[in-house]
């Protein structure tokens, strides 16, 4: 639809957008998006200015337009992109992207070809990517003008918008409504997310992707089940042994419970001993030394136990302390403590995981990975 209108005025409309700026939701739009990430430009018509600031940002950038004429254009203005022909409707790329820019092309199609592109183009999203597009805010048909030549423009309206979005499967959904800034006026802008429901970790050759679970209404965290994945605990201690080679450690030092596992794989991987701190008492354990934390995964305040028997193997002895997870450091710091009142020597840190933004705060935790922290947002 439009085809012919916009072939006709294609030079015109190429230099038109050349002189146009980009707009603020198309730059915040850019924020969202990961470094290098893979961006689809659906009606890129010249590809400017849109996919040459996106290009600039350091994406990869496909852009799909149904008009021979501007795909011409756009190679020659943003040589680094990658531009095709070809139209909304039909477009089945083989990789999925991180987010998918449609400005000023959805609102060509009618009412119901627009309902049946969305579900292709949340299909066509990586978990946890990103829509933008300007729509309409009324249902129903228009004719424009443009150039001299006629342009045909549909919405399905705002009231049934967010409805179908959702049940799509979009969300978070924000509608900004008579957006204006400078030249630029749009109806509706549309900016909607394709939640992330999992999270791949790889450890050296193991990779798998792992459910996000909730904590709280505005944050998810990766599951690791250490006590339970024979898999995950095997290429964990593999990584990790790969990493403390050639390291002076005589004994590994864990928590109960989940740590247990992966404390016993990397002990037989290096050879070494190992002991677990408890968080009961046993009566044949003689005196008890403890050390009361208070983790993120933990309900209340939990004990970590050390008696006497295995101080006594632990003097002397150059320690690594080992967890699965590093998250706020009060179990590790916790271990520390209790260790270092007792006189022992804590030679290492580790864990498999830094569950966070950025670098674990404590550098001397040696980390195999990073956990990022999941928002709606």
């Amino acid at each position: 639809m439009n085809h012919s209108s916009y072939q006709k005025i294609a030079a015109a409309w190429a230099a038109h957008r050349r002189q146009t700026e980009v707009g603020r939701p198309v730059k915040e739009f850019c924020k969202l998006l990961p470094s290098g990430a893979l961006v689809l430009d659906l009606g890129c018509g010249s590809g400017l200015p849109n996919a040459k600031f996106m290009l600039e940002q350091g994406f990869q950038v496909i852009g799909l337009d149904a008009v021979e004429a501007l795909i011409k254009i756009a190679r020659q203005e943003v040589p680094g992109a990658q531009f095709q022909v070809g139209e909304i409707e039909t477009y089945a790329p083989e990789l999925l992207f991180d987010g998918i820019l449609a400005w000023d092309s959805l609102f060509h199609l009618s009412a119901s070809a627009q309902e049946e592109v969305l579900p292709r183009l949340y299909a066509m999203l990586k978990p946890g990517g990103y829509l933008l597009y300007t729509a309409g805010k009324v249902e129903g048909e228009i004719t424009g003008e443009m150039f001299g030549e006629s342009f045909y423009y549909g919405s399905i309206g705002m009231e049934r918008l967010k409805g179908l979005l959702e049940g799509i499967g979009f969300k978070p959904i924000h509608l900004e409504e008579d957006y204006r800034e400078r030249e630029q006026e749009r109806d509706l802008v549309v900016l909607a997310k394709k939640p992330q429901t999992h999270h791949r970790i790889t450890l050296g050759a193991f990779s798998r992707d792992v459910a996000l679970i909730p904590v709280s209404k505005t944050l998810s965290i990766a599951y690791l089940d250490f006590l339970c994945d024979r898999e995950l605990v095997e290429a964990s201690a593999l990584a990790l042994a790969e990493a403390l080679r050639g390291q002076d450690l005589e004994v590994i030092v864990a928590p109960a419970a989940g740590a247990i596992p992966l404390c016993y794989a990397l002990a037989t991987v290096l050879k070494l001993p190992y002991v677990i701190l408890r968080k009961d008492e046993r009566k044949h354990s003689g005196q008890a030394h403890a050390v009361e934390v208070k983790s993120i995964a933990a309900l209340e305040i939990e004990r970590l136990i050390l008696s006497e028997k295995y101080r006594d193997q632990l003097k002397g002895k150059k320690i690594l302390l080992l967890d699965t997870v590093y998250s706020s450091g009060s179990t590790m710091q916790a271990m520390s403590e209790l260790l270092q009142s007792l006189g022992l020597e804590v030679k290492g840190k580790a864990v498999v995981f830094f569950e966070g933004e950025g670098e674990c705060p404590d550098r001397d935790v040696l980390c195999m990975g990073v956990l990022p922290l999941f928002t709606p947002h």
